[in-house]
């Protein structure tokens, strides 16, 4: 009775690596090969992107008893960001184009 639970049990795991031990199917494989082209061309092109400032400065309104932001905050927040945009561009103007057969 041991032998031939043990003969099942050994037959059960065989079994079980087959699969496991199977030759990947040629369209996956080129599936997976086009798949990981793609992904590598897309982080190439998010690397050369330019990153986007955030648009929102303002955090959402909480008027709780332990409010993390309010409105003076967010008040606060719009006039720093705008105070920082100013210096921004006065530091980096705008080019200026001389030549006058490039503005259509």
């Amino acid at each position: 009775m041991k032998k031939i639970a043990l003969i099942a049990i050994v037959f059960g795991y065989l079994t079980a690596l087959v699969p496991a031990h199977a030759s990947q199917d040629p369209s996956v494989a080129q599936a997976v090969k086009n798949h990981s082209a793609v992904a590598q061309q897309q982080q190439q092109v998010a690397a050369t992107a330019p990153v986007a400032q955030a648009q929102h400065v303002t955090q959402p309104l909480d008027h709780g008893p332990r409010a993390q932001s309010t409105p003076w905050l967010n008040q606060q927040a719009r006039q720093h960001a705008a105070q920082a945009d100013q210096t921004r561009m006065a530091t980096h103007p705008a080019p200026v184009n001389e030549h006058p057969a490039a503005s259509n």
